[in-house]
């Protein structure tokens, strides 16, 4: 079932729509969030490191 023109241009149009919006929450919202996660990639090398270890001993238990 073929998109129709009207369904084409209003996907194009909301794409269009959503990235603008969300460049500018982002720059409105930049210096915020630097002050409030000054440390949050430490939080993602922990999640990380414990995946990492999760998968070492599942390997390691069902040899």
């Amino acid at each position: 079932m073929p998109f129709s023109k009207g369904q084409i241009i209003f996907a194009i149009a909301f794409v269009i729509t959503f990235a603008i919006v969300m460049v500018w929450a982002y720059l409105s919202d930049r210096n915020t969030t630097r002050v409030y996660y000054k440390k949050v990639y430490l939080i993602l090398i922990a999640v990380i490191a414990i995946l990492g270890l999760y998968k070492l001993a599942s390997h390691y238990l069902h040899q």
